[in-house]
């Protein structure tokens, strides 16, 4: 089977010599190392990160949506709320037999210390929120060329965390490269609505300085966001007792992403499906 860069490079919407080697070698640095084995180990064994900071995972799937699209090519789009999102949503769409999503995520991930983890978890990175035409054309040919390899996707379409928990209004950019990738390649993806609710979040400690960094220090926001990070991680590992929280996972009912007209369709669909699943589900108290 041909590699990401080689269905990349084959894409008829390139121009002759369009991808320079710099561009080339920015594609391989942000296009998921994906590693079936290691994610196995990471969704399967009970005392990985995942379970070391959130203790019970609570999965709320009423039409079943996630066995029934078994085995086809799905774009999941869901509200932001933690970096945790991107594992708890691994681990349960894997559990349940599908296709694990190769998944978008910022700069603020893609830290020294877990850069491996989640590329080989099958994430990609995303330029910053002030990406130029050239990242912005780099990222929608590596979303047309994971299309076209027949992979799912997962991407976060507000564009970063939900500070205080509210929904904010889905971005089209992404979304809308990967419908036009879609009906380019003759791609009958399902797009599937996820919801996520958190009593308690790993990053809840540090959202005010969080947010005033991002506004004025950007190079102080990753650094307090890494911080929490392994704070609350070392914390909860010496003390287990410490690892109290829930985490609600909700999924609506799947739709095709060729009966929407464009990008800013699927989002108005997908951000009215999620915000159903949120006003279903929350406030969410386990029994």
């Amino acid at each position: 089977m041909a590699g990401l860069l080689d269905i990349i490079q084959a894409d008829p919407c390139l121009k002759e010599g369009e991808l320079t080697p710099t561009q080339r070698t920015t594609l391989k640095n942000i296009m998921p190392a994906y590693d079936a084995a290691y994610l196995r180990e990471v969704c399967e064994r009970r005392g990985h990160i995942l379970r070391t900071l959130i203790k019970n995972s609570v999965v709320k799937d009423d039409e079943a949506t996630l066995y029934a699209i078994k085995g086809r090519q799905a774009l999941h789009l869901s509200n932001h709320l933690s970096h945790f999102d991107y594992l708890q949503q691994l681990y349960t769409i894997r559990e349940r037999g599908c296709d694990p999503p190769r998944i978008g995520g910022r700069s603020s991930v893609f830290i020294p210390s877990l850069e491996e983890a989640w590329k080989k978890c099958g994430a990609f990175k995303l330029p910053s929120h002030h990406m130029g035409a050239q990242d912005a054309r780099i990222m929608m040919l590596l979303l047309r060329g994971i299309v076209a390899s027949g992979q799912s996707i997962l991407l976060y379409p507000e564009g970063g965390r939900s500070y205080d928990g509210k929904l904010k209004e889905f971005k089209t950019g992404g979304v809308g490269a990967i419908h036009r990738a879609a009906q380019d390649f003759d791609k009958d993806m399902v797009v599937v609505p996820h919801y996520l609710w958190y009593d308690v979040r790993v990053e809840d400690p540090a959202w005010p300085l969080l947010d005033a960094c991002k506004r004025t220090v950007p190079f102080c926001y990753q650094v307090l966001d890494v911080s929490t990070f392994v704070s609350q991680y070392m914390a909860h590992s010496l003390v287990p007792a410490m690892n109290t929280s829930t985490v609600l996972h909700a999924v609506g009912k799947p739709f095709r992403i060729l009966d929407c007209r464009n990008g800013k369709d699927v989002c108005e669909r997908a951000h009215a499906a999620v915000e159903g699943l949120q006003q279903k589900h929350e406030p969410y108290t386990v029994k």
